[in-house]
């Protein structure tokens, strides 16, 4: 009897990577965010935003670099949310560094911003980058050669 593998016959998922930088310890001071949006395991859009957190206290620049001066004329999270909304639809899953990390930011910015009813419409289940390892035979990382259009 012959078996067929499924990760091999179906087309990968769409995903979007994300990663969020905060300002200060806040999970709502979301200071920029980077998506990359993967369909058929080829990226066919990126984009990276900086984002007006609620707070001018910058207590992670010697982190990602992202000052208040670079994020001040920035759109809040809510004036951004219209261009997100269309990245992230139809996403199989979300893939971050740190899921927990992310998916808190997002959960805080949506609700600062009143979101969290659209946010429950669109948004999938985050999956931890760091926890899949590309040699495991179930990671999402092992079937995407990451071919860009």
């Amino acid at each position: 009897m012959r078996t067929t593998n499924a990760l091999l016959t179906t087309a990968p998922p769409t995903f979007v990577a994300i990663d969020f930088e905060t300002a200060d310890y806040g999970r709502d001071s979301a200071c920029a965010l980077a998506l990359v949006r993967v369909e058929a395991g080829v990226i066919v859009q990126r984009a990276f935003h900086y984002i007006r957190p609620p707070r001018a206290r910058m207590v992670f620049t010697y982190l990602h670099g992202i000052s208040w001066e670079q994020v001040a004329g920035a759109p809040v999270f809510a004036q951004l949310w219209p261009q997100l909304q269309p990245l992230l639809a139809g996403a199989a899953f979300l893939a971050a560094h740190n899921a927990s990390f992310d998916r808190a930011v997002m959960q805080a910015c949506c609700a600062a911003a009143g979101l969290l009813s659209l946010l429950s419409q669109i948004t999938p289940q985050f999956t931890c980058e760091h926890t899949h390892s590309p040699s495991h035979p179930h990671s999402w990382r092992a079937h995407f050669p990451f071919d860009e259009k």
